[in-house]
């Protein structure tokens, strides 16, 4: 946005579904979600999706499931890409997802495991240690996939509890965007470290905050590996691995021009759910700063119960939620955690975004299991109006929108859930930086009785900013004017009054007239364009005021003027 208009004012089917045309374009224009999800033996090699996109635009929330319109390119298979877990995507629509250990536990109530469990041949092979490192990269025009970044692993025996053992890297967690910058943030389960990417794929620095990593190959310890991340206010916020009987935690550090300030490292909040010992995979805030985290269980289930284990995932247990910020602390204020079976059983998968429909973020997204009573309860991604998130743990939020990972689904079917990202979704405006907002009105004019006081409040991006005016002209014209810029050295008029903005790139902000009082006062809603954060305007009010009789700051001249204001867009 030029700042002269500044007060103008894919989720995937397991089962087929219709494949982008090479070179055509994606259909990933606003409401379209990207998610991850693992695939089955059972279906055509060339329908193994792990990746994909769906509609949801108009979600029907009811009883029922919603057949939502869905999109697969050839190459997102788990042949070609892996099992792949964290998806986000940045200014330009391309999307970006990470290589995934996760595996399935099991896939159909009374027989045997038969998801896949591999890394990509894109990215080096099913067993490849690049390959467990790899960010892919999927082009926002074409579908496309390429190799964006590889970050480091180290070859080591990892285990499933249903799939037997592998040697290589145990992959990455998953990825956030910085709007601010361009640039990623990557979490990797081999050294507990956080790694900053830029636009091409290179990484900046990394920033382990844990501990150091001993140079053990194989996964980070409990208490040191990473997995949730997200972004606001010029914070990483990141989750921890809890020990098996110890809640998930969640910490931030500061970024000051884009790089970490170990120092600022701090704990945020330590969670409350119902399921101890497990993580928080997913991290996401909304645009007026809401944060909303995704919750899953690591662990094998068998008729002796659960459990733990660093690769496998059980479908069930795990919570979403939502925490808001009050005086430096954060509490849970809303939580999605429990099955619309009734009772306290947590179905999320964890996975999670915000999503906007009839207004800014006022839709949360969720991988989920048994979304319904009907057709044994059904696996996929569930939508539900964030008003109609329970402030009751124990009370199940209704009317949700069920969309089956495989829509052609009989039975009870188990799917892998994975991660989503709502694209085009409203995003906080500041993701890698903070910056204040502030207003100065320490701009004199006249220094004369009859000058006009303005005023104005805090411009915050994305909120409305208000100024005011007070002089002693009553039902008098006025030209309210300024500059993009701080204030310079002032225009002297007549060696009487400063005229403050740069005049010789003057912008009109407001004509009219005062009221009988001799006041006015207006409102504009600041865009939520982060281009304007830190955007300085220098305004000043002019007043025609010829039925004045009294003393004038210029002798024989019927203008009056205000003070000068200073505003910096920053921050909500």
């Amino acid at each position: 946005m030029h700042p002269s208009s500044f007060y103008a004012v894919l989720a995937l089917a397991l089962a087929p579904s219709a494949a982008l045309a090479g070179g055509g374009s994606l259909p990933n224009s606003d409401g379209w979600a990207a998610v991850t999800c693992g695939t089955r033996s059972i279906y055509p090699v060339a329908e193994r999706y792990t990746f994909g996109l769906i509609d949801v635009n108009a979600p029907v929330f009811g009883a029922s499931h919603y057949n939502a319109p869905m999109f697969h390119d050839a190459s997102w298979t788990v042949d070609q890409i892996g099992n792949v877990f964290g998806v986000t995507w940045d200014n330009d629509r391309d999307i970006y997802v990470t290589a995934s250990s996760n595996i399935e536990g099991y896939a159909v109530t009374g027989t045997l495991p038969d998801a896949l469990w591999r890394y990509g041949s894109i990215g080096g092979g099913a067993n490849s240690v690049a390959a467990a490192g790899t960010v892919y990269k999927i082009d926002g025009q074409t579908g496309a996939v390429s190799v964006f970044a590889q970050l480091p692993q180290q070859s080591a025996v990892i285990k499933s509890v249903n799939y037997g053992t592998r040697v290589t890297g145990p992959g990455l967690g998953n990825i956030a965007y910085d709007t601010n910058h361009d640039q990623f943030f990557v979490t990797n389960d081999e050294d507990g470290t956080i790694y900053r990417i830029d636009a091409t794929g290179t990484v900046q620095s990394s920033f382990d905050p844990l501990g150091a990593d001993d140079g053990s190959a194989g996964f980070a310890p409990r208490g040191e590996r990473l997995w949730g991340i997200g972004l606001i206010n010029g914070r990483v916020y990141y989750s921890v691995w809890p020990a098996e009987d110890a809640q998930p935690t969640v910490r931030s550090v500061e970024l000051n021009a884009g790089e970490f300030v170990p120092a600022s490292d701090r704990l945020e909040l330590t969670a409350s759910f119902v399921n101890v010992g497990h993580p928080i995979s997913d991290i996401e805030f909304s645009a007026d700063g809401r944060m909303l985290v995704g919750q899953r269980t690591m662990a094998s289930f068998d008729n002796f119960g659960l459990t733990y284990s660093e690769l496998d995932v059980y479908n069930h247990r795990s919570s979403t939620a939502v925490f808001e910020l009050n005086g430096g602390v954060w509490s849970e204020v809303r939580d999605w955690g429990i099955s619309v079976l009734g009772g306290n059983t947590p179905e999320s998968y964890g996975g999670t975004d915000w999503a906007d429909l009839d207004g800014v973020n006022d839709v949360v997204w969720s991988s989920a299991a048994d979304m319904l009573t009907t057709s044994g309860g059904s696996h996929g991604i569930c939508g539900i109006r964030y008003v109609d998130m329970s402030v009751d743990p124990s009370a199940a939020p209704m009317p949700i929108s069920p969309i089956r990972y495989d829509p052609n689904a009989t039975g009870d079917p188990k799917g892998l859930g994975g991660d989503i990202a709502v694209i085009g979704r409203t995003r906080p405006p500041c993701t890698g930086l903070f910056v204040a907002p502030s207003v100065d009105t320490n701009y004199p004019s006249c220094n004369h009785f009859t000058d006009a006081d303005l005023t104005g409040g805090l411009p915050k991006i994305g909120e409305k900013w208000c100024w005011d005016m007070q002089s002693i002209h009553p039902n008098t014209a006025y030209w309210l004017y300024g500059s993009i810029g701080k204030p310079g050295q002032p225009y002297s008029l007549f060696g009487t009054c400063d005229i403050w903005p740069d005049l010789f790139a003057l912008i009109s902000f407001a004509t009219g007239s005062t009221d009988a009082n001799g006041n006015r006062s207006a409102c504009i809603l600041i865009p939520n364009d982060p281009t304007l954060i830190g955007l300085s305007v220098t305004m000043q009010a002019r007043l025609c005021d010829p039925t004045y009789v009294g003393d004038k700051p210029i002798a024989g001249v019927p203008d009056f003027f205000s003070n000068a204001i200073c505003i910096t867009v920053g921050c909500p």
